[in-house]
């Protein structure tokens, strides 16, 4: 025996409603704010990357000249001494690499 669809309430009808409704918002939220985290995620790899790079022509710079130099690049400043090479972006620093 089958039970036909006009045999159920309109309260339960409605809340199934209300509940796919919801369930859709959820996901869509979900993966609004998962397209977000991605966005900030790739913008650092970026800025990590820039920073790298900036890093290595920097102390190919120093190699070639014996000496410490100062390179600027993308709002970034590359200071390579005998011990280190600092990055910094705004006066914060972003990349860094010591030598013991």
């Amino acid at each position: 025996m089958k039970k036909s669809m006009g045999g159920k309430r309109p309260a339960f009808i409605l809340a199934n409603g209300v509940i796919a409704a919801t369930l859709i918002i959820m996901a869509s939220v979900w993966l609004g704010l998962c397209e977000q985290q991605l966005k900030i995620q790739r913008e650092k790899m970026r800025t990590s990357l820039r920073a790298a790079r900036l890093a290595k022509e920097a102390t190919d710079l120093a190699a070639a000249s014996h000496h410490g130099v100062t390179t600027t690049n993308h709002h970034m400043v590359a200071t390579v001494s005998r011990r280190q090479v600092v990055v910094k972006q705004a006066g914060q620093t972003i990349y860094e690499v010591r030598c013991p």
